[in-house]
């Protein structure tokens, strides 16, 4: 059966094709492997990729009003970077090498 529901913030409806505790079930399997997986390659936090992303990433928080996140960039050649359900940031050098300057990168943080 479908569940509509009302969406805080912005106080639109949406359905919920997957009822909640499935989807947090869903999301920590998904933690427990994927991403847990990946972060095991991740870059040492000395490494100043990893600065830089954790620097950039603390100062939106901080703006935004968000706790601190985890943040791990991954050595791969992916354009890519998201946020798992368990708030990991995982940010891909892929993408660090092509993007300009640290207000891309800000811009890609604040997206995930």
């Amino acid at each position: 059966m479908l569940n509509t529901e009302q969406v805080p913030i912005t106080d639109r409806y949406r359905v919920r094709l997957v009822p909640e505790f499935l989807e947090r079930k869903m999301d920590a399997d998904y933690d427990a492997t994927i991403v847990n997986a990946l972060t095991t390659k991740a870059m040492p936090v000395e490494s100043k990729e990893h600065q830089q992303i954790q620097e950039i990433g603390d100062r939106l928080c901080k703006a935004n009003g968000l706790p601190p996140m985890e943040y791990f960039v991954i050595d791969n050649d992916d354009e890519n970077a998201f946020v798992s359900a368990g708030g990991k940031v995982l940010f891909y050098t892929g993408l660090l090498r092509v993007l300009e300057s640290t207000d891309e990168i800000a811009v890609v943080l604040s997206h995930e």
